[in-house]
């Protein structure tokens, strides 16, 4: 089995927190004090603000293992009734901190950055947030999620005066039962022309304020996609995946929004053409080299964006 490590060329410089979410594919887990678990930099109303509410909540967030989209976990919501208010609690999960109150109407999720447990940075301007997700309704309910691009420290959802917004994306999923895992695709709304600072998400298994008790919903993979016109070179690079697989090298740019035509050209690094074809973003292009080696990967787009990848190949 070949070897094979990745590395950018001096030319290329990354920004290596660009566009990450964290554990996006929900493997990470911590329990709380109650033992009930959380992912990773996800949190729900069992570690609310304020504590006493908290305490009071029902179970709405599991580690489930029974069928994840792609690796050991997933994530599943549920709706739970609270009969001493006479209420539902949403199943919502979050990269923020809630904010519960025993009105619905008034409870909001937050970017909090005095604890990194409740934010996420991000720089960029994705393009859509695409993920997947199974679905269980009860009643007239629907799936919603939601990820905030903002500045400030502060950013909620929902916020009747939009403080620091830069761009949401929503996808509100169909009333009807999802047994098999849906990929979901939702573009972000772009409100100004700010460089954002954090994104909060919110996924709930419910119709926000009108939520069903007993609804479920399971979700994976959570994604930024990138539209590569216009797209920063360093940014577009670090987007860029190039490996190994037996004796091909695969260019992956599944992270870029689909359908930009690339000339991609592949040099031994005495710089000898060794190949020429043609990649298109959003897809993945696997090419055969005879021996191993050092690669030099070049993709030339058609609005004069450049990307170049070094590939090792023992």
């Amino acid at each position: 089995m070949k070897k094979l490590y990745t590395s950018l060329l001096i030319l290329a410089t990354l920004s290596l927190n660009a566009q990450v979410i964290e554990n996006p594919g929900f493997e990470e887990w911590e329990n709380l004090a109650n033992g009930n678990p959380e992912p990773v930099n996800w949190s729900s109303t069992q570690s609310a603000d304020p504590e006493g509410l908290a305490n009071l909540a029902p179970q709405v967030l599991f580690k489930d293992e029974t069928d994840p989209h792609s690796g050991t976990f997933s994530l599943r919501l549920k709706n739970v009734s609270v009969p001493f208010v006479g209420i539902v609690s949403n199943g919502i999960a979050t990269n923020g901190r809630v904010y519960a109150n025993v009105n619905p109407d008034l409870a909001y999720t937050q970017t909090t950055v005095s604890d990194p447990k409740w934010y996420t940075e991000c720089t960029t301007r994705p393009d859509s947030l695409v993920g997947y997700y199974k679905y269980a309704p009860q009643g007239e309910d629907f799936t919603f999620i939601q990820a905030l691009l903002h500045t400030g420290s502060g950013g909620k959802l929902p916020d009747a005066n939009s403080t620091g917004w830069v761009a949401l994306a929503e996808f509100e999923g169909p009333n009807e039962t999802i047994s098999e895992w849906t990929r979901f695709s939702t573009p972000f709304n772009y409100l100004n022309d700010d460089t954002p600072e954090y994104i909060l998400f919110n996924i709930s298994s419910g119709n926000r304020t009108s939520a069903v008790a007993g609804s479920q919903g399971w979700y994976d993979d959570l994604e930024l996609v990138y539209n590569v016109v216009g797209l920063d070179e360093n940014i577009a690079n670090d987007l860029l995946n190039v490996y190994a697989r037996d004796q091909h090298i695969v260019i992956d740019m599944r992270k870029f929004g689909a359908g930009e035509v690339f000339d991609l050209e592949i040099y031994s690094v005495i710089g000898q053409l060794i190949l020429s074809d043609q990649a298109i973003s959003g897809y993945t292009k696997e090419l055969r080299v005879e021996t191993g080696g050092v690669y030099i990967c070049t993709l030339k787009g058609k609005d004069g964006l450049i990307l170049t990848k070094k590939v090792f190949v023992e």
